[in-house]
C-alpha cells in the first residue's frame, strides 16, 4: 500500500464521519500510523502535527485559497468587495456569473484577436470569464496579445479582470498543441501519471502545465480530473482519470492541483460528485448512476476533498444524475442537494462552484437555457459555463430575480466570491508579473492578422462557421 499523505487520511476521516460509517481498516491503520508518527515527532522535540479535521472542515494551511476565493477575510478586503458589489447593477452582477466562449460573446465565427468588437461586446455583456478552445490558439504572440488585450478591456470596463479559462488536463484533453506552432512540453494522460505512483512527478506535471498557461496569459485551468474510474477503458472519462483507487487518485489530484496553483493558475476539480463509474457520456444525453450517498462518500468524494484541501479555487459540477440520492433525474450540476447540502455544507467548500458546459446533451435535451441557468443558480452554482443560448440564460436568471424565484442576495453571495477571487488574482499578478515566456513558437507558423475580415454577428447572436469555409478573425480594431 502506498504511503498516504496525512491530509488525504484526514479527508477520508471526514467523509466517513459524514456517512456515519466506520473507517475502512486501511484508513484506520493509516490514521493510527499518522498519529504514531506525530507522537514520535513530538517526543523528539518538534512541533506536533495538528489534530485531525472535524466534519466538513478544510485545514487553513492546506486550503488557504478556500477563504481567499470564497470570502474576503479582512475588514478592508470585505469593504472593497462590498463597494464594488454596490456599484453594480443587477444585470452586471448576473453577467459576472457566466463563463462563455469569445464567439458567444462577440458573434464572430472564430476569434483569434481582441479588438473593437470584443470591447463593445464586453460593454454590453460584462461576463465573468471566457473559455478558449483549440481554434482560438494559433501562436505564442497571438495568444498573449489576445488575452492581455481582452484582460485590459475588462479592467477598463468593470474594474475587474476576467477569468481566462482553458481545458488543459494533459493527454488528449488539451487546447494547446505543438501543431499549433507552440513548443509545449509533452504531458501524458493522467492515468499514466497515476500508474507511476509518484507524487513528486504528479506535482511536477501540474507545475509544467501551470508554467506554460501562465506564460500565455491564462489564469484558470479546468483541471485536474478528480473522477475515480471503475474501468479506465470503458468509462467515458477513461484515461483522463488517475485510476480506480480513490486514495491514490486523491493524492494525485492534490499533487497536480498544488503544481498548477504554484504557478498562479487556478484549478477546477471535476466532475463533481464523480463521473468515473458511469459509461455514458453527458455530452450526448442524461447519464445516471445508482450509487448511494454513502458509496460516494467512501469513494468518489475523496479526491474532491483532497483537491479542496490542496486549495483548488473551483469545483466543476458534472451533469450526472443520482436518483438514489436526489429521488430524480436532475443532474448534480442543477441539484441543491449536491451543490449546497453536500459540497458547501458537508464538505465545507468555500470557493467557486462552476457548472460543466450547459450546452451538453444531458442539459439541452431536457431543459431550456433559461431554465437550466435558473436551476443552477438556485442549486448553488456561482458560475455558469457555456449555456447553449447565453442571452436567454441571462434573461432567465434576471427574470427569476425580478419575480422572486431567486433572491438578489443569492446573486450577491456568488458575486462576492467572484469579486474576492478576482481581487486576489490582481494582487497576485501585481506581485508576480509574467516573466519572459518559456513558451516558444516556430517562426514559420506565425500568421498575418492584418487582412480584411468579416466580423458581423449572426442574426441569432450565436457564432456560426463562415459560409465559404475561410477563417473569420476578429479585427484588431484601433489598437
Amino acid at each position: 500500500m502506498m504511503t498516504l499523505k496525512r491530509k488525504t487520511v484526514n479527508t477520508i476521516i471526514v467523509l466517513a464521519g459524514l456517512s456515519g460509517l466506520l473507517l475502512p481498516q486501511w484508513a484506520q491503520a493509516a490514521d493510527a500510523a499518522g498519529a504514531a508518527q506525530a507522537e514520535t515527532t513530538s517526543a523528539a522535540g518538534a512541533a506536533p502535527e495538528e489534530p485531525a479535521l472535524t466534519t466538513g472542515e478544510v485545514r487553513p494551511d492546506e486550503g488557504a485559497a478556500q477563504s481567499e476565493a470564497g470570502e474576503a477575510q479582512s475588514g478592508e478586503d470585505a469593504a472593497e468587495v462590498e463597494q464594488i458589489l454596490e456599484n453594480m447593477t443587477l444585470g452586471q452582477k448576473i453577467r459576472q456569473m457566466f463563463v462563455i466562449t469569445p464567439e458567444a460573446l462577440t458573434g464572430v465565427g472564430q476569434v483569434v484577436q481582441a479588438g473593437d468588437t470584443t470591447y463593445t461586446a464586453l460593454e454590453e455583456d460584462p461576463v465573468g470569464g471566457l473559455i478558449y478552445m483549440e481554434p482560438n490558439i494559433q501562436s505564442v504572440t497571438q495568444v498573449q496579445t489576445m488575452l492581455s488585450t481582452v484582460q485590459d478591456y475588462s479592467r477598463e470596463i468593470t474594474g475587474l479582470p476576467l477569468f481566462l479559462c482553458v481545458d488543459e488536463e494533459g493527454g488528449t484533453v488539451r487546447s494547446i498543441w505543438d501543431d499549433s506552432g507552440l513548443e509545449i512540453p509533452e504531458i501524458p494522460d493522467m492515468l499514466t501519471v497515476g500508474q507511476t505512483g509518484d507524487l513528486s512527478y504528479a506535482e511536477e506535471t501540474g507545475t509544467r502545465i501551470g508554467t506554460y498557461l501562465k506564460a500565455l496569459g491564462f489564469n484558470v485551468d479546468f483541471a485536474p480530473d478528480a473522477d475515480v474510474v471503475a474501468d479506465p477503458y470503458s468509462s467515458a472519462i477513461g484515461t483522463r482519470s488517475f485510476g480506480p483507487d480513490p486514495i491514490q487518485t486523491a493524492d494525485m489530484v492534490a499533487a497536480v492541483t498544488e503544481g498548477i496553483r504554484s504557478q498562479g493558475v487556478c484549478t477546477a476539480l471535476k466532475h463533481f460528485p464523480g463521473h468515473g463509474a458511469v459509461s455514458g457520456d453527458s455530452h450526448e444525453g442524461i447519464v445516471s448512476s445508482d450509487k448511494t450517498l454513502d458509496q460516494l462518500r467512501q469513494e468518489d468524494l475523496i479526491p474532491f476533498g483532497s483537491g479542496i484541501g490542496a486549495g483548488s479555487e473551483f469545483v466543476m459540477a458534472g451533469h450526472i444524475s443520482y436518483p438514489n440520492i436526489t429521488g430524480s433525474d436532475v443532474p448534480a450540476s442543477l441539484s441543491k442537494t449536491f451543490l449546497t447540502d453536500i459540497l458547501r455544507e458537508e464538505m465545507g467548500f468555500r470557493g467557486l462552484v462552476i457548472t460543466d458546459a450547459l450546452d451538453m446533451g444531458a442539459v439541452v435535451n431536457t431543459y431550456s437555457s433559461a431554465d437550466a441557468a435558473v436551476m443552477a443558480v438556485s442549486a448553488g452554482a456561482d458560475l455558469l459555463l457555456m449555456p447553449a443560448d447565453f442571452r436567454s440564460a441571462v434573461d432567465g436568471v434576471e427574470g427569476a430575480v425580478l419575480d422572486g424565484r431567486i433572491s438578489e442576495e443569492r446573486i450577491d453571495q456568488s458575486v462576492r466570491r467572484i469579486i474576492s477571487l478576482k481581487l486576489r488574482l490582481e494582487e497576485q499578478a501585481a506581485e508576480d508579473p509574467v516573466a519572459a515566456s518559456p513558451v516558444t513558437e516556430d517562426p514559420g507558423t506565425s500568421q498575418n492578422f492584418e487582412e480584411p475580415v468579416d466580423e458581423s454577428p449572426t442574426a441569432a447572436g450565436q457564432p456560426t462557421g463562415p459560409v465559404d469555409g475561410s477563417q473569420i478573425i476578429e479585427d484588431p480594431g484601433s489598437d
